[in-house]
C-alpha cells in the first residue's frame, strides 16, 4: 500500500508534536522549567532511582554533553537533580532525582494526565489505538535506518 503524498503525514506528525510542545511548555512555565529542563527530569524517572550517567542521558536525549552539562547544572542548582561519583567508572557522574525533583515529577504527571485527557477528548480509544501502532511503526522504521 502506498500514501499518495507521505510528506503530508510527515508534515502532520511535526504540527501536532510543535502544537503539543508549545502548549505543554505553557503548562510548565509556571515550573520555571523549560521542554528540555523536564525532559532530562521526564527521563530520569525511567531508570527507577539507578541514575543515570551524564553520557548516557545525553545519547538518550540526543544531545551534546556540554547542553546537557549546562540543563543539569541548572536543575542541580534548584535542587532537583543531583550528581555522584559513578560507583562502576569513578570518571563518571551519574545523576540522579533529588528529593525536590520527585515532588515536580508528581504534580507535572497530574497536569501531563490532564493536558493529555484534553487533547484526546472526543477520539475513540481504537483510533488512539492505532495511532499508536502507527507511530511506533515509523519510529521503528527510522531507528532500523540508523543500524
Amino acid at each position: 500500500m502506498t500514501i499518495d503524498n507521505p510528506v503530508r503525514f510527515s508534515f502532520l506528525v511535526n504540527d501536532v508534536s510543535r502544537l503539543h510542545s508549545m502548549h505543554y511548555d505553557r503548562l510548565m512555565k509556571p515550573y520555571d522549567l523549560t521542554r528540555s529542563q523536564y525532559w532530562v527530569i521526564s527521563n530520569l524517572t525511567r531508570t527507577h532511582g539507578d541514575g543515570m550517567t551524564q553520557t548516557e542521558l545525553a545519547e538518550y536525549m540526543s544531545v551534546g554533553k556540554v547542553t546537557l552539562g549546562g540543563l543539569i547544572d541548572r536543575l542541580e542548582a534548584r535542587g532537583l537533580v543531583e550528581r555522584h561519583d559513578d560507583p562502576m567508572d569513578r570518571r563518571s557522574k551519574r545523576v540522579y532525582l533529588a528529593p525536590e525533583g520527585k515532588k515536580l515529577v508528581k504534580k507535572m504527571g497530574v497536569i501531563a494526565r490532564e493536558f493529555n485527557a484534553g487533547v484526546l477528548e472526543g477520539i475513540p480509544d481504537k483510533d488512539i489505538q492505532t495511532a499508536e501502532r502507527v507511530l511506533n511503526a515509523v519510529k521503528q522504521h527510522l531507528l532500523a535506518l540508523d543500524a
